[in-house]
């Protein structure tokens, strides 16, 4: 009985990583495709993200929200160091 219990949790942990690993790597396309979409668009307008550890975190973990407020961040922060 004790050995039954023991391969049903392995199976059940197994199947919550896979899910897990799936979750994450699918997050991080999505992050970096949405990060190369902005800095694409916001080349037509001298405006880019650097792609970093930092910036892919932010993207990767608040997603739609986190891109806006990295725009917004470096358009009114970074702006003028870049014009002189």
């Amino acid at each position: 009985m004790k050995f039954l219990f023991l391969i049903l949790f392995l199976l059940f942990c197994s199947f919550l990583f896979n899910v897990i690993l799936s979750f994450s790597i699918t997050k991080a396309i999505l992050s970096i495709f949405l990060l190369l979409i902005v800095n694409l668009i916001g080349s037509h307008f001298q405006m880019m993200i650097p792609l970093n550890l930092f910036t892919f975190g932010v993207a990767m973990f608040l997603r739609i929200p986190g891109i806006i407020m990295l725009v917004i961040f470096y358009t009114f922060f970074f702006v003028s160091v870049t014009a002189g």
